[in-house]
């Protein structure tokens, strides 16, 4: 069965996200890239990066096709350590995602573009054991259909 743009689009996220690794010249080694169904807390090895998918805006063009606003918050997730090493993790992990986002602005040519939105707001307890940091990211992408979710490419 083929896949939609938007799945096709979520698939290049995911591999992308799962390449960062110092032999790749990033400054962390990402264990593990996931896809929603996992909460921060369910992460049992670090570092590591969830996709949420936020839904999708779509509107209609003078062209008869779709342009669809994929919405995502993508969470970095770092060891348990010491205040200090922690939030240090924290923040080369989401540099590291930031750059990677930035390089694939058309997700193996099925997006027009990628936006980072910047930090989302965070909800969990600062006492919390892991650290934590979430990125928004917006991808736009064309389609036909008004329905992002059926099956085709332009």
């Amino acid at each position: 069965m083929a896949d939609t743009i938007r799945e096709k689009i979520l698939d290049a996220v995911t591999t992308a996200l799962g390449e960062i690794t110092v032999a790749n010249g990033y400054e962390t080694t990402v264990e593990a890239v996931h896809r929603a169904g996992k909460t921060p807390v369910q992460v049992r090895v670090h570092p590591s990066i969830i996709v949420y998918d936020l839904g999708d805006t779509s509107r209609r063009t003078i062209r008869l096709t779709y342009h669809h606003v994929m919405r995502l918050g993508i969470v970095g997730c770092a060891h348990e350590h010491d205040d200090v090493t922690r939030n240090d993790e924290l923040s080369k992990l989401m540099g590291d995602i930031r750059r990677k986002v930035a390089e694939n602005e058309t997700w193996s040519s099925n997006a027009i573009a990628t936006i980072i939105d910047g930090s989302l707001p965070s909800e969990g307890e600062s006492d919390q054991p892991r650290a934590m940091d979430r990125l928004g990211v917006s991808i736009t992408y064309r389609t036909k259909e008004a329905d992002p979710l059926t099956v085709g490419t332009l």
